[in-house]
């Protein structure tokens, strides 16, 4: 719009001096007409420059101020056929605001400038006062079937369902993009976001509920994103945004931002423009980084980039060098007598440049810089060496050790023999293995994760569900998922606390999973009341800060339990059954 419009301005004013310079320059009505010529030439140029920070009012109204400019230049004609000539650059105008402008607006401003070229027309004297219907016909006809195509064109570029951009569209918007940041040296960000188990909503409840989503998900995404962004439905369930003044960072956080904006799962890949890339390549990283993020689990962001990664290159080094550290979380039995009955290892990364990068944040950069596998191998080795010694000491025993594995490392095809080897090198025994996977990438449907998990368990170790809550949380699928184990989200035990009612979801938990005789691990308990609540509940395994934090190996065997005594907590509502036990165990 800014080009076109400066063009115009500028092609009236280039124009309106060359008529003005063939005049006879005696008459004083010449002299009027070289600064509106020359004004034109000046916004144009202006418009060209900088006109992509205005906004659309603002161009509505330069279209004004030319048609002031052209009515000034009809008046001050010397003669009554330059004035007829100057006023046939009302075509201009119109063809610019039937283009750009909402019909309303522009229709307004065609009638204006009509009425104004015919007003001033006839006020001559040597014209009659219908001599400007010809000009004024002509603009609403020229205007008119340049707003009509116009329309069908960006129709084309429009997806029917939900007034977004569809698949042309975006692309017509990424090149202009890559054009800009041609001569910028502003690199444009794009996202794809694909809607998880899409597919299962169409077929249990029909294309008509698929379609009302796709719709709200676009009603709540358009909210979201930036005036300057774009963004699309690229075809079926997934949608493209284009940010052509965003970072990588920012388009990470964006895509969060999105995916919290919806109740449904979402997936993103996210690449950015480099010097040299064509929009195919740029289109085909932000695809590589979409199926990473599946592969790796959904319900995710994965950053496909060439930009070196401080924190890369640490985990890199820190790999390398053998500089990770593992430590481990006890695993207790909460009914009375408490014990230790396994433990989870826990990868530590040493960071200089970003202390206070969580875990979660420095898993996903390794996800994203084929680093993780590395760390999953370390891990698994270091903690089943770890296990074998502390199972030999007689200060600590150790009935089952638990690791975590990336869904990027469970969909490797090579991932359950190396899990042996690794058994076998160390010689833990398989059957005391437990794997945690989380919820999310168990239903990444990758073949190879789901062979390599019947191979293991095949082998006599065994899968549990990882943070189960946090995903889809259908309990139904327990049944189905070739699992030994659940390992419920903190999240469910937040919400215990002594004004608080009967937690009566976590009892018809404990009660599906106790029918299907899987074991199930409550995760996040901080307080004694929450751990006398949870075995009130018939829940029989935690772990949490309350009994227990991450430690090096040397340091489990100090923590161990230094009394227990029966409280019965005071929950409001329904009464628990019975007495309950409450665990006191701390670090000393």
């Amino acid at each position: 719009m800014a080009r076109t419009t400066g063009g115009l301005f500028a092609l009236s004013g280039a124009l309106g001096a060359t008529i003005t310079a063939l005049l006879p320059q005696d008459s004083p009505e010449v002299a009027k007409l070289y600064p509106v010529a020359f004004g034109c030439i000046l916004i144009g140029i202006a418009l060209v420059l900088w006109g992509r920070h205005l906004r659309l009012v603002h161009f509505e109204l330069l279209s004004l101020v030319g048609t002031a400019m052209l009515s000034g230049a009809i008046g001050w004609s010397p003669t009554s056929t330059i004035a007829q000539s100057m006023s046939a650059f009302s075509c201009l105008i119109a063809l610019n605001a039937a283009f750009f402008f909402p019909w309303l607006h522009a229709i307004v401003l065609m009638v204006v400038q009509g009425v104004a070229s015919m007003a001033i027309l006839g006020l001559r004297d040597d014209l009659p006062w219908w001599i400007g219907l010809a000009a004024t016909s002509s603009m609403f006809i020229v205007g008119g079937t340049v707003g009509v195509l116009g329309r069908m064109a960006s129709d084309a570029d429009i997806d029917p369902l939900t007034g977004l951009a569809n698949r042309r569209g975006f692309r017509r918007g990424l090149n202009i993009a890559i054009a800009r940041g041609v001569r910028s040296g502003v690199p444009p960000v794009i996202a794809f976001l694909d809607l998880d188990r899409f597919k299962a909503i169409n077929d249990e409840y029909g294309h008509r509920a698929g379609d009302d989503m796709l719709r709200q998900v676009a009603e709540a995404w358009k909210v979201q994103v930036g005036r300057d962004d774009l963004l699309a439905r690229y075809g079926g369930d997934e949608f493209a945004l284009l940010m052509p003044n965003a970072t990588e960072r920012d388009a990470v956080e964006l895509t969060a931002r999105l995916r919290a904006a919806i109740s449904l799962g979402c997936t993103a890949g996210v690449a950015a423009w480099h010097p040299g890339d064509t929009t195919s390549v740029l289109v085909g990283r932000a695809d590589v980084a979409l199926y990473r993020a599946k592969q790796a689990g959904r319900n995710r962001t994965m950053l496909e980039s060439k930009n070196p990664s401080v924190l890369a290159d640490e985990l890199r080094a820190a790999l390398a060098q053998d500089l990770l550290d593992v430590h481990y979380q006890p695993i207790f039995s909460i009914p009375a007598p408490s014990r230790i009955v396994g433990i989870e290892a826990l990868v530590r990364f040493p960071t200089s440049s970003q202390p206070d990068t969580t875990l979660d944040e420095a898993i996903r950069v390794a996800e994203q810089s084929d680093l993780i596998r590395g760390i999953d191998m370390f891990v698994l080795r270091h903690a089943c060496t770890d296990a074998v010694a502390l199972d030999q000491s007689p200060d600590t025993s150790v009935r089952f050790l638990h690791v975590n594995v990336s869904g990027l490392v469970l969909a490797d095809s090579t991932y359950s023999e190396v899990v042996a080897d690794i058994l076998a090198a160390t010689g833990w025994p398989a059957d005391r293995l437990v794997l945690e996977v989380t919820e999310t990438a168990l239903d990444a449907e990758t073949p190879s994760a789901f062979e390599n998990i019947c191979r293991i368990r095949k082998a006599g170790s065994r899968i549990a569900i990882d943070d189960f809550g946090t995903g889809y949380s259908s309990l139904s699928r327990l049944e189905t998922m070739p699992v030994d184990m659940v390992k419920l989200d903190g999240s469910f035990v937040r919400s215990i606390t002594e004004e608080s009612g009967r937690p009566r979801l976590l009892a018809g938990i404990a009660s599906l999973c106790a029918a299907l005789n899987m074991p199930v691990v409550v995760e996040g308990v901080e307080t004694a009341y929450q751990a006398a609540v949870l075995a009130d509940l018939g829940y029989s395994l935690a772990q949490g800060f309350h009994l227990g934090r991450p430690v090096p190996a040397a340091e489990l065997s100090r923590i161990t339990p230094r009394g227990l005594e029966l409280h019965q907590p005071s929950v409001p509502g329904a009464p628990l059954n019975g007495p309950v036990t409450r665990d006191v165990i701390h670090p000393p």
